[in-house]
């Protein structure tokens, strides 16, 4: 289960840089925006991605990690896939700023999903998500301006949108919810 965390936190954090690399670029060249308002539109977009992660850490308590986490990479995973796709401005604004609140859900829930996975080894495990995301950052990043360079910014956000996607299937199929199950530790 801690082995699916992680690699479902690689998956989500390499899909999440379609949205902060990627979408000011895709605004300006699809729909002419200017410098100033791709940089609003990135702030904005910070903006729900801070109140996604503060409205998951109190959904937690409803819901739980496992659904929380599955649910935002899934919308994010999506959303994501969406917004190039969409011919009008405020629709595809309006997607990606969806897809920053969801992946702002996904972050929240599933750091906490993380760290309840070994409870003796917190601290460890967040150091070893920290470093799997930032790997995941990476690669994301990488792997979405190849495909960018090869089937233009559509192309793009199908591969790492798919990415979150998978991601949620990894944290459906492999995560399991400590605090739910009564385990004292995962596996």
């Amino acid at each position: 289960s801690a082995v699916g965390c992680l690699v479902g936190s690689a998956l989500s954090g390499a899909a999440w840089m379609a949205v902060p690399i990627y979408a000011p670029s895709f605004f300006r060249q699809r729909f002419l925006v200017s410098t100033g308002s791709a940089s609003i539109l990135v702030l904005v977009a910070a903006v729900c991605y801070t109140c996604g992660s503060l409205t998951g850490g109190r959904l937690v308590k409803r819901f739980g990690r496992k659904p929380l986490t599955v649910l935002g990479a899934l919308g994010a995973g999506i959303f994501t896939i969406l917004y190039t796709n969409l011919f009008d401005l405020w629709s595809s604004v309006g997607v990606v700023f969806l897809a920053c609140l969801l992946a702002g859900i996904r972050l929240s829930a599933s750091t906490g999903l993380i760290l309840e996975q070994v409870p003796t080894f917190r601290g460890t495990m967040m150091s070893v998500r920290h470093a799997t995301v930032a790997l995941a950052d990476a690669l994301g990043s990488g792997i979405g301006g190849l495909v960018l360079l090869q089937f233009g910014y559509g192309g793009m956000a199908a591969v790492l949108g798919a990415l979150g996607i998978a991601a949620a299937a990894v944290f459906q199929l492999l995560a399991i919810d400590a605090t739910k199950t009564g385990m004292e530790s995962g596996s």
